[in-house]
């Protein structure tokens, strides 16, 4: 997914199946209403979602949305985000957020395509270099 983004070998060294299975792991020790799935087609694991309510229970966040290179423009996508943002509203959540990558382009168009748009949240990271994510909200309610 960050390949082009974020340097190769911090992809190849940090961001390896078992580093990030451990890391979401821990992260998800200290999130008990974080709903989180597998995603697959015809039997095969395509991707991932996950989301929950915010502090604020007027907000949810979609904490991550990914496919797999072969399964990304055939719809699944926006399956997935309509089938994330129903559950959110049933659990009263009125509006969503997400954090993307600023230079992850075809994320951003594609969020912009199903109606998020950026508001003023911007955070810095370092994912092997120095990057910003920035936040996109949208209206469910």
């Amino acid at each position: 997914m960050y390949r082009g983004i974020l340097p190769d070998d911090f992809l190849e060294q940090e961001y390896t199946p078992e580093k990030r299975t451990a890391a979401l792991r821990k992260s998800w020790e200290n999130r008990s209403n974080e709903q989180f799935y597998i995603v697959y087609v015809d039997g095969v694991p395509a991707g991932m979602l996950a989301f929950c309510p915010t502090e604020d229970a007027n907000v949810g966040d979609v904490k991550g949305l990914y496919l797999l290179p072969p399964f990304q423009g055939q719809g699944f996508g926006r399956a997935l985000m309509d089938w994330a943002l129903e559950k959110l509203k049933a659990l009263g959540c009125r509006e969503a957020i997400l954090w993307v990558l600023e230079e992850n382009q075809p994320a951003r168009a594609f969020y912009a395509h199903y109606g998020f748009l950026p508001d003023e949240g911007r955070q810095e990271l370092t994912l092997g270099k120095p990057v910003t994510i920035v936040r996109y909200r949208k209206q469910i309610a």
